[in-house]
């Protein structure tokens, strides 16, 4: 006769590998510091945080996901910030994923020098100086107004009544 069919069954686990999210990348001051968010690790409990350029990552947030990465005094350029995971037992595939940070130097701002203004004359030339900023106003504590020339860095200040009534008679122009 006729044997019958068999049948064997196995039962097949699939792990899958890490996924692998590093976060966000972003732009800072060199005087400042980058919390990474948006970071993430699935099928992983096993992560590690690496940054090449000049930077580190703040003790105590390093087996975080959110790291705090600290410039290099005084440096500047652009930092990597990798997020490694490995996979689980016997799957031990590593994944890794990267964001960016750009450390930019710190403005340097110089208003001008000291003057002395005396009633009855109409303005004072102001003149600033701005390094590593393309962004910048100027404020006055006093009642006058900083009237805007051809050169932004060099406005009038124009004096009102009020200046010249200050119990100090010192207004301070800031840019």
């Amino acid at each position: 006769g006729v044997c019958p069919s068999s049948v064997g069954n196995i039962q097949l686990n699939i792990i899958p590998k890490p996924i692998v999210e590093a976060g966000n990348n972003g732009t800072i001051c060199q005087t400042g510091t980058y919390t990474v968010t948006g970071a993430s690790v699935q099928h992983s409990n096993l992560f590690s945080w690496s940054v090449a350029g000049p930077a580190t990552i703040q003790a105590g947030t390093e087996t975080t996901l959110n790291p705090v990465i600290v410039p290099t005094a005084g440096a500047t350029g652009t930092v990597t910030v990798t997020l490694t995971a490995t996979g689980l037992g016997i799957c031990p595939v590593t994944v890794t994923d990267n964001l960016t940070i750009q450390i930019n130097p710190r403005p340097i701002v110089t208003a001008g020098v000291d003057g002395l203004l005396c009633e009855g004359i109409g303005s004072f030339q102001l003149n600033g100086t701005v390094t590593n900023a393309t962004n910048y106003s100027w404020t006055t504590t006093g009642g006058g107004t900083i009237q805007l020339t051809a050169n932004p860095l060099a406005p009038l200040y124009i004096p009102s009544v009020s200046d010249f009534n200050t119990s100090t008679g010192v207004n301070v122009i800031t840019i």
